[in-house]
């Protein structure tokens, strides 16, 4: 019993020097990863140099970059700096262009602007609710008309289906009634002898 109580204190020392070095490990590497984040965040961005063609590397246009040029050559916008474009895509923007400038609306002769009094705007406001309200009764009437077709086919079927029906039963009665004849006819008639 006595070792037992003598053992407990230092285990409780080793416990607490390892969770001690345990804090401290991870202080280290929380510390270590804070500085090389800030010394990253100190360092310049890579500079991007200009494509170098034509001897034309020295020209503002050419300062994009060309991950933004063909941004812009997907979105169909044709960059100022076509050097690094491929062939394919040069024509693709030469077509583009073509065909932007080909379905660009021209723009109509200035007309001077007529003004309309009241009056005339009013009429034409009645105008257009009449031919709004013709329409709308040109609508239902078809509408009518045709629920009217649909209704009349209605009809005419179901007389039709009844006519069936009705032409069944009697061909069945009809041959029910031959039937019962033909076996009246047939049976031989038995007599029973009277019993004195």
């Amino acid at each position: 019993m006595l070792n037992r109580y003598n053992e407990a204190p230092e285990k409780a020392k080793e416990w607490g020097a390892i969770l001690y070095t345990a804090f401290l490990a991870t202080m280290f590497i929380v510390t270590l990863a804070m500085k090389t984040k800030e010394l990253f965040a100190k360092r310049k961005p890579h500079k991007i140099l200009p494509p170098k063609n034509h001897g034309m590397a020295h020209h503002a246009e050419t300062t994009t970059d060309k991950n933004e040029q063909n941004k812009m050559v997907r979105h169909g916008e044709v960059p100022k700096d076509k050097s690094f474009m491929t062939t394919t895509q040069l024509y693709l923007t030469d077509q583009l262009g073509r065909n932007l400038a080909a379905t660009k609306k021209k723009p109509r002769p200035h007309a001077p602007h007529s003004k309309k009094d009241s009056t005339e705007i009013a009429r034409l406001i009645e105008l257009r609710q009449a031919k709004r309200a013709a329409a709308k009764i040109a609508l239902k009437n078809a509408q009518n008309a045709k629920l009217e077709k649909n209704m009349q086919h209605k009809q005419e079927w179901q007389n039709k289906k009844k006519q069936r029906t009705a032409t069944m039963f009697a061909t069945q009665a009809s041959h029910e009634m031959i039937a019962t004849n033909n076996n009246s006819l047939t049976t031989p008639q038995v007599t029973r002898k009277k019993h004195n």
